[in-house]
């Protein structure tokens, strides 16, 4: 379809081109102008919007636009620094989330009054670590939950929140990849099998800590052993003989797996990412001039460490290793095609 053909079309069609991370600059500027207002929204998230449309796209009189404009990670400091003043909590929101907002007004949304907001900013890996060391104290226990997610929280308050009352808070400090060994294996004996869970994915766990959770009652705990990209081929050799069948799926799908073959990725190659399909959707690394590359796959938009901790804990699905395998070789591919 050409230019006059989609702005002609209908709303569906429009949304559906507003959101392709392939059209065209030009399109997506005539997009943002879109009478409705749901075709904004998908063309402010688009990373190939360029900065002075999503710098128009931030003074929209729809709030649901603006957060999509100020979770863009094409946006402009100067104009993330208006939006986190924005009256709605759904902009201040996506605001302290995106990676290129400054540290000082992070530590100002630190302070948000909307528990939603310190979610984010708990969450965002430029949160300076002070600022995080607070939050982990927060009151409401989604935003430790955020924190304990953190790339970037040092290990002392990783321990702290390891002891925490909340399991879920438990779970994602059981995930982190900077979780103390000693701490990691004193939550390998945590009650609540999501926490074990978690360990049973991190990618420090100590090997011998993982070969008892391989034999754990619970099946997703033994599943996420399976997944776990350390864990020794003899230990993946009994889980291929589990009772249940995902454990026996994850341990065959693990590239430590003697003799696995691991499938040939397939990548798709433009001007302006590298895309692979994933586990579940394509997963794409986005290349621009002013901008650290990053990365896109479903919901998720941000940094490198951001993917990480999404692979470790809030989605953390028992396929780490397989995860891993096909992040790494997306970089490597990148780093060919864009040599960054």
């Amino acid at each position: 379809m050409d230019k006059n053909e989609i702005l002609n079309s209908d709303c569906d069609v429009r949304v559906s081109v507003a959101r392709n991370p392939n059209t065209p600059a030009d399109v997506l500027t005539e997009l943002a102008k879109d009478s409705h207002s749901v075709v904004r929204k998908n063309a402010a998230g688009n990373p190939n919007i360029p900065a002075d449309v999503l710098t128009e796209l931030a003074k929209d009189s729809d709030c649901i636009v603006r957060s999509y404009a100020a979770g863009n990670p094409n946006m402009p400091a100067d104009v993330l620094t208006e939006l986190a003043k924005d009256s709605d909590w759904y902009v201040r929101r996506y605001a302290a989330g995106n990676p290129n907002i400054p540290a000082d007004v992070l530590t100002e949304l630190a302070k948000d009054s909307d528990c939603i907001v310190r979610i984010s900013v708990a969450g965002n890996p430029n949160t300076p670590v002070d600022v995080l060391t607070e939050l982990a104290k927060d009151s409401d226990c989604d935003v430790r939950i955020s924190v304990a997610g953190n790339p970037n929280i040092p290990a002392d308050v990783l321990t702290e929140l390891a002891k925490d009352s909340h399991s879920v808070v438990r779970k994602n400090a059981a995930g982190n990849p900077n979780t103390p060994v000693d701490v990691l294996t004193e939550l390998a004996k945590d009650s609540d099998c999501d926490v074990r869970i978690s360990v049973a994915g991190n990618p420090n766990t100590p090997v011998d800590v993982l070969t008892e959770l391989a034999k754990d009652s619970h099946s997703v705990v033994r599943k996420n052993a399976a997944g776990n990209p350390n864990i020794p081929a003899d230990v993946l050799t009994e889980l291929a003989k589990d009772s249940d069948c995902i454990v026996r799926r994850y341990a065959a799908g693990n590239p430590n797996m003697p003799d696995c073959e691991a499938e040939e990725l397939q990548f798709t190659v433009k001007d302006t990412y590298v895309s692979v399909q994933g586990t579940t959707h394509i997963w794409y690394k986005h290349n621009y001039p002013n901008v650290a590359p990053f990365y896109t796959c479903g919901c998720f938009c941000g940094s490198r460490e951001q993917l990480l901790m999404r692979i470790y804990t809030t989605d953390n699905q028992g396929r780490a290793a397989e995860r891993m395998r096909i992040l790494n070789a997306l970089d490597e591919k990148f780093k060919e095609v864009f040599n960054r």
